[in-house]
C-alpha cells in the first residue's frame, strides 16, 4: 500500500502517547525489538527487528526483510512492539498503530534518518514502519515480584552466570 502525499503527511505527524525517558532508554539500549502483528484472519506473527529507533511518541522500525509483517500491517495496523533487557529481566511492551512509509514516498528521508545513523547507511531499507504508540506496559520477569527484596545487581549477576556471560 502506498500513500498519497497528504496521507504520508498524516502518518509523519500522527502522534501517540509520550514515551518516557526510561522507555526511550530501554529502546535505545535493546539489541532487538519484537513486532507482533496479525493477518486479516487473526493469525499472529512475531518477528525480530534489529534496526529501530524512537522519538517522543513513535517507534521507527526498518523494513529490510519483513514480508509477513508488512502484509499484516496493510490489513491490520494494530501492532505490539516489545523490548527486553534479558540480563535485567525487564523491558517494555508498546501497543500502537503502524503505518508504512515507503522509500519512494515523501517524508521517507525524515523517518529513515535515525535508522541510517544506526546502520551507517549499509542496510537497504524498503520502508519504515512508523508505530504511533498508544499504550505502554512494563515487562518484568516473575522473579521480580516473587522475590521483590532481591537487589537488581544480584539479579543481573545471577542471570549473567546462568547464561555463561561475562561483563566487559
Amino acid at each position: 500500500m502506498h500513500f498519497t502525499t497528504s496521507q504520508v503527511t498524516d502518518v509523519l505527524h500522527t502522534r501517540g502517547m509520550k514515551l518516557s525517558a526510561e522507555m526511550r532508554r530501554c529502546l535505545d539500549q535493546s539489541v532487538l525489538c519484537w513486532v507482533a502483528t496479525a493477518n486479516d484472519y487473526g493469525r499472529p506473527n512475531v518477528s525480530p527487528k534489529e534496526v529501530f529507533s524512537s522519538d517522543l511518541t513513535r517507534i521507527l522500525i526498518a523494513h529490510i526483510a519483513s514480508p509477513k509483517t508488512v502484509r499484516n500491517i496493510e490489513v491490520n495496523p494494530q501492532v505490539m512492539v516489545s523490548v527486553v533487557d534479558v540480563f535485567a529481566q525487564q523491558g517494555w511492551q508498546f501497543a500502537g498503530e503502524a503505518s508504512l512509509v515507503w522509500a519512494d514516498s515523501p517524508g521517507f528521508d525524515e523517518v529513515v534518518r535515525p535508522l541510517n545513523a544506526i546502520t551507517q547507511g549499509l542496510y537497504p531499507m524498503k520502508a519504515v514502519l512508523v508505530v504511533a504508540v498508544q499504550e505502554a506496559k512494563r515487562i518484568v520477569a516473575p522473579s521480580s515480584w516473587l522475590f521483590p527484596d532481591r537487589p537488581s545487581s544480584l539479579v543481573r549477576k545471577e542471570v549473567l552466570s546462568r547464561y555463561g556471560v561475562q561483563e566487559l
